[in-house]
C-alpha cells in the first residue's frame, strides 16, 4: 500500500510513524528515509529537515482542511465557518493522532523549533479565517484564533470519545468567547467608520 502513495505522502506518514515510536527528537531524516523507502537524497529534496517536514504537514492538514466546500455552507455565521474548517483540521490528523501528538510534544520541549514554525502556522490561522468569510486576517485575529485552536488541540489529545465530543465543545466555547470579544472591536471599528465618513 505504501508504495502506491506519492513520494511526499510516504515521507510523511513515515515521520509519524517514526515520531509515535520514537519521539520527535530522536527522528532523523535517515530514518524518515529508510521508514519509507525511498532514497536519502529524494527525501532530502522533497523535505530536507525536520522543520520541513513540519511545515509539510501543516501544508497537508490545510490542503484537506481548506478544500472547497458544497455552496450551502457560505450561509453559516463566520463562527461556524470557522468551528466547521477548525473541526475539519481535527479530523484531518485523527488517523496520525498518535504521531501527532509524539510531535506536539517534542517542538513544545524545543522553543526554537517552536518558533520557527510559528510564521507558517499563523498563515494557516489567517488562511482559516478568510476561508470562513472574515475576511483578511491582521496579526491579532490569526492569533487570538491560534491561541483557541491550540488551548482546544490540547483537550483534543486527551479526548477519547469515538465522536471528539469534548474537543467540539470545547472548541464551541472558546469561539463563542472569540465572537464575544471581537464584538466590541467591531462597533469600534463602525463608528470610526462613521466619524471618518
Amino acid at each position: 500500500m505504501a508504495q502506491q502513495l506519492d513520494p511526499r505522502a510516504r515521507i510523511l506518514q513515515g515521520a509519524l510513524r517514526l515520531a509515535a515510536r520514537r519521539g520527535w527528537a530522536n527522528l532523523s531524516i535517515e530514518d524518515v528515509a529508510v521508514e519509507a523507502r525511498l532514497p536519502l537524497a529524494r527525501v532530502r529534496r522533497i523535505c530536507p529537515s525536520k522543520h520541513s517536514l513540519l511545515v509539510a504537514l501543516i501544508d497537508e492538514i490545510d490542503r484537506v482542511a481548506l478544500a472547497p466546500q458544497p455552496d450551502g455552507e457560505q450561509s453559516q455565521s463566520t463562527r461556524d465557518r470557522l468551528f466547521e474548517l477548525l473541526m475539519r483540521r481535527f479530523d484531518a490528523i485523527v488517523p496520525m493522532k498518535a504521531g501527532i501528538a509524539a510531535i506536539a510534544h517534542g517542538v513544545s520541549a524545543d522553543p526554537f523549533a517552536a518558533a520557527a514554525l510559528l510564521p507558517r502556522f499563523m498563515r494557516a490561522m489567517s488562511s482559516t479565517l478568510e476561508a470562513a468569510g472574515g475576511g483578511a486576517a491582521g496579526p491579532i485575529g490569526a492569533a487570538a484564533l491560534g491561541l483557541a485552536y491550540l488551548s482546544t488541540f490540547r483537550l483534543w489529545l486527551s479526548d477519547d470519545s469515538p465522536d471528539m465530543a469534548r474537543t467540539m465543545a470545547g472548541l464551541d466555547r472558546r469561539l463563542r468567547a472569540l465572537e464575544r470579544l471581537a464584538e466590541p472591536c467591531a462597533r469600534a471599528s463602525e463608528g470610526r467608520g462613521a466619524a471618518a465618513g
